[in-house]
């Protein structure tokens, strides 16, 4: 690699980095950490996973239900 062709290698990282007219690497990378300082670090619309396994416990609970009582009335109707 020739000087000039490092020096222009350099300056487009510099400029990638710093930037050149707009933000660089640099300034984008202190505007996420400042979000990620400034936010919550769980959304408030995600579901914990306690009540993610309690959603579950009443979804099989029902179904557990249902299923009796489609049993006890096949029964009833002799079809079982």
């Amino acid at each position: 690699m020739t000087k000039t062709k490092a020096d222009e290698f350099i300056i487009k990282i510099y400029q990638a980095v710093i930037g050149n007219g707009v933000p660089g690497l640099c300034k984008r990378m202190e505007d996420v950490e400042n979000y990620i300082k400034d936010h919550p670090r769980i959304c408030p619309m995600e579901k914990k996973n306690s009540d993610i396994w309690k959603i579950r416990a009443v979804e099989m609970s029902i179904i557990g239900v249902l299923l009796t009582a489609v049993q006890v009335v096949m029964r009833l109707l002799k079809w079982l």
